[in-house]
């Protein structure tokens, strides 16, 4: 009897999957990721591959133990839609709806052994490096969403993260 309900929801899903026109088969417009990037409406990006930077200043103050500490942070792509665009069920956090964020790992970037791009100046004195990592990604976003680029680490004092580049194809949504 297992078997017989397992190749009844296998034949369901290749109905589904061959009913409708598939989204990945979409060549689609290509375009190029940045920091902030909104998605069009009526379009689904499909994000190829992501660069998220990270400028870290470092909690390591001893000027000579900075060089073997370093920093390192993971850097996050983050998708966040408007309240009238998301995908999910809203939050309410303090009386208002809001949609929740998805993050998804890009990469773990460190700096070690190298001189500090700048001193922050201020009671302590912090050294701060950019660091950046970078994959091949499969997500998408779907109309309304922006992409930003987020840090994350232990230890640091997070100055900016931003997305670097990317880059994607726009398909018309489903």
């Amino acid at each position: 009897m297992g078997r017989a309900i397992l190749a009844v929801f296998m034949a369901s899903l290749v109905t589904t999957a061959c009913g409708s026109p598939s989204v990945a088969a979409q060549v689609g417009e290509r375009v190029l990721i940045r920091n902030g990037f909104v998605v069009p409406a009526g379009k689904l990006l499909l994000v190829d591959d992501m660069s998220v930077d990270c400028v870290i200043a470092s909690e390591i103050l001893d000027e000579q133990e900075f060089p073997k500490v370093g920093v390192e942070a993971t850097a996050y792509l983050q998708i966040v839609y408007p309240p009238d665009a998301c995908p999910d069920e809203l939050e309410d956090l303090g009386g208002g709806g809001e949609c929740p964020t998805q993050d998804y790992v890009v990469g773990t970037g460190a700096a070690r052994g190298l001189t500090p791009l700048f001193i922050q100046p201020g009671p302590p004195d912090r050294r701060v490096l950019r660091v950046g990592a970078g994959r091949e990604m499969n997500v998408f976003a779907g109309a309304g969403a922006t992409l930003r680029g987020v840090c994350h680490g232990i230890l640091v004092n997070m100055i900016n993260s931003l997305i670097t580049a990317g880059s994607g194809r726009l398909v018309d949504a489903p």
